[in-house]
């Protein structure tokens, strides 16, 4: 028997960073599709691209880089109305058109250059664009976050729903509706002149409490003017996303409500459909499964909802195993499962005459462009990708739920160690080391799909452990909501828990628990260094957070009072420093002489969801208490590292 750290592989990390498309955010258009894709060979640049048959071509001229930071996060950063390319550069957050030629001419005739439509920022303000719809011919509303340049931090920044007229680029955005502290979803039926979106305020993340607007519009001398507006009636713990106008008017939304058992339909984001035209308001309950049809609002625009053709909707229903598309008559509401096969879905879209396309998620290749052809019932894909890995190299992820200390439950995925190398692997008593992963959020959560980073670790003899725990979307409301209060203790008590599992049932050694996580799940990391010291060999901690007062003082506005209900304690700078303060009891800083095991700290210094003084403050602590460490910071990476160099050089 090879000892598992001994296992060879071919595997490298320049593989895994830098040689694999990640195709995003496809739009059916011209017989083709266009995509967002990340060019390795050019740092990192996010262009469009437009693919047909067997020929693609590169849309997007450098410099432009493809990239919006609304709210930080981001989302998808381009549109598509008619024959024009609507887009956010990185470098100025300004939006671009760009004139696409007809289809059967853009593989053979040069590019036209895009053309900038807002105005460029100046030292006092920078906007921001997220969901981008076209009205008129000459006429964009938007979603628009105005940041103010040079604050101490953004706390000032404005969200609004706005207009652009393209016939006066220069005079820039007018301000159409504000007052709310975030926006998002917003949606037109531009037949009607209805439009939807959903708002939220302070200390309410989205996937809390949002509420979902309807108004009319109508053109003005000025531009646009907003009438009828109306709040929908729906519960007060309503989490609304995933709006979209039906071709009859149905506004279609996704919503979950907390206070409900696990097994009711309103634990779960489940499907709804109003119709403007309908006085009273009458809301249709069209979905009452234990299935997500949504998922916690961190980005803009990835659609799971979409109008398939002339009657037919089209959505994704996911639960632990993949997504479940639907087909949902318009007018009955019959709703009909496709074929299920244990894939996943991102970034849905059609062309509203029977074809969608997706990005397509399984447990054995990865990430690729799918599309759904008329008339069929499955999604198959457009390209697949040459694999690095053979199938009998693959660890395939096994879904399981384990006992919590509390006498909850929690889940998680497990992959053995795995390659072909080595057949005789698991035939003796010999236990392989187990790298513990968690997610970010903490309302985020771990997918079981073909990750080809976990397979760099699982090809070297690592068993993997990628925790969802008690906090974790995918699962509905109450497992999401079941860390409010307990976080630093229910989510690292769940990690250890698991942990305890896999060892009694023989798929890890005891001896041998590393464990690794960026941003919350990078807090998870520090807690568990510090609070069950024996338990690991090693940590790798990314922008995590080692003091919860620096962070509620420094982050960005969307998490300003995230970490508040997270921990139970609303944030005051002056109580949040006495002992007694929750704000204290959580931090990792304050028991860091406990930590036994290696550590080693990443921090973009770009980054504003954590900002750099909060890695500091750990350093710092870690120096004077004399302990070991490592600690590597990026000038040029912010909340998630980017570049090729710097994800080889920190994995």
């Amino acid at each position: 028997m090879t000892e598992y750290l001994s296992w060879r592989s071919a595997l490298t990390l320049q593989t895994v960073f830098a040689s694999v498309e990640q195709p995003a955010h496809p739009i059916l258009w011209g017989g083709g599709v266009l995509y967002l894709s990340t060019l390795k060979a050019e740092q990192g640049r996010v262009a469009v691209m437009y693919r047909r048959g067997d020929k693609f071509v590169c849309l997007t001229p450098p410099p432009f880089n493809l990239r919006s930071k609304f709210s930080e996060y981001g989302g998808k950063p381009y549109w598509v109305e008619g024959e024009v390319l609507y887009f956010v550069n990185q470098s100025d957050q300004c939006l671009y058109q760009q004139k696409l030629l007809q289809a059967d001419l853009l593989l053979q005739t040069s590019l036209r250059r895009p053309e900038r439509l807002s105005p460029p920022p100046d030292d006092s303000e920078l906007l921001m664009y997220a969901d981008l719809v076209r009205v008129a011919p000459q006429t964009l509303l938007a979603i628009v976050e105005r940041e103010r340049l040079g604050q101490a931090d953004d706390c000032e920044n404005k969200s609004c729903i706005a207009l652009l007229n393209l016939q006066k680029p220069e005079a820039g955005v007018t301000t159409l509706l504000e007052g709310a502290d975030f926006y998002s979803n917003l949606c037109v039926d531009a037949e009607r002149r209805q439009l939807a979106w959903v708002q939220w305020d302070h200390p309410n993340m989205p996937w809390d409490e949002t509420q979902l607007w309807l108004a009319e519009y109508q053109f003005t001398d000025n531009g646009i003017s907003f009438n009828k507006q109306r709040r929908v009636n729906l519960a007060d713990s309503a989490s609304v996303c995933q709006l979209m106008f039906a071709n009859n008017g149905r506004l279609f939304f996704s919503a979950d409500f907390s206070g409900h058992a696990g097994d009711s339909p309103q634990n779960y984001w489940n499907l709804y459909a109003l119709h403007p035209d309908d006085k009273a308001g009458t809301v249709t309950q069209v979905t009452d499964g234990r299935r997500e049809f949504g998922y916690p609002h961190w980005q803009y625009g990835d659609a799971r909802i979409v109008m398939l053709d002339a009657t037919n909707v089209l959505a994704f229903a996911s639960d632990a195993h993949g997504d479940l598309p639907m087909r949902i008559d318009q007018d009955t509401l019959l709703v009909q499962p496709l074929e299920r096969a244990d894939f996943g879905y991102q970034n849905l879209s059609a062309d509203g005459k029977g074809s969608a396309a997706a990005i397509m998620l399984s447990s054995q290749a990865s990430p690729c462009l799918a599309v759904l052809d008329i008339g069929k019932n499955h999604f198959r894909p457009l390209v697949e990708y040459a694999m690095p890995l053979t199938h009998a190299d693959i660890s395939l992820a096994e879904h399981f739920e384990f006992p919590t200390r509390d006498g909850a439950v929690a889940y998680g995925y497990y992959y053995a160690p795995r390659n072909a190398a080595y057949p005789e692997a698991g035939q003796s008593a010999e236990l392989p080391p187990l790298i513990v992963m968690v997610h970010g959020g903490p309302t985020a959560r771990a997918y079981g799909f073909f990750d080809i980073q976990k397979q760099f670790w699982t090809h070297r003899g690592f068993a993997v452990f990628d925790v969802n725990h008690r906090g974790s979307n995918g699962y509905g409301r109450a497992y999401r909501d079941a860390l409010y209060g307990g976080w630093g203790e229910t989510d690292t008590g769940d990690i250890v828990d698991g942990i305890d599992y896999l060892v009694q049932h023989g798929k890890a050694a005891v001896d041998s628990v590393c464990i690794r996580g960026k941003s919350a799940g990078g807090y998870a990391v520090l807690r568990a260094l510090t609070e069950y010291p024996k338990t690991f060999r090693a940590g790798a901690c990314y922008y995590g957070i080692g003091n919860l007062a620096t962070l509620a003082e420094t982050t960005h506005k969307f998490e300003k009072h995230y970490a508040d209900r997270m921990i139970g304690e609303a944030y005051d700078a002056i109580t949040a420093l006495r002992s007694e303060s929750l704000f204290q009891q959580r931090s990792p800083i304050n028991k860091i002489g406990k930590l036994r095991s290696a550590m080693i700290v990443f921090q973009g210094l770009q980054d504003k969801v954590v900002p750099p003084a909060v890695a500091h403050e750990i350093i710092d602590a870690l120096k004077k208490l004399g302990l070991e460490y490592c600690y590597v910071e990026y000038a040029d990476e912010g909340h998630g590292f980017r570049q090729v160099a710097n994800n080889i050089d920190a994995w």
